[in-house]
């Protein structure tokens, strides 16, 4: 019973941790998210004539060719990253 206090620290600690680590997937993901509508946007006037697969494939492209472009800014101001 004597490191109860260390077992809470740790138990505070590694929670506080994983929720700064989960902000990232939540801000990563948010960021994604526009980048896709985006590329949507840019895409529906050139694909009314395509399959649903080609047109797909044609967003998936636009959305890493953007992501791509975007790799050097920071999206999470609060640290820098």
């Amino acid at each position: 019973m004597k490191l109860k206090g260390l077992v809470w620290f740790f138990t505070i600690a590694l929670a506080l941790i994983s929720l700064w680590e989960l902000s990232y997937t939540w801000v990563i993901r948010s960021h994604e998210k526009k980048v896709r509508a985006q590329a949507e946007r840019l895409v529906k006037p050139l694909t009314t004539n395509l399959s649903p697969e080609a047109k797909e494939a044609l967003i998936e492209a636009k959305t890493q060719r953007i992501l791509d472009s975007t790799k050097d800014e920071s999206i999470f101001p609060i640290v820098g990253t």
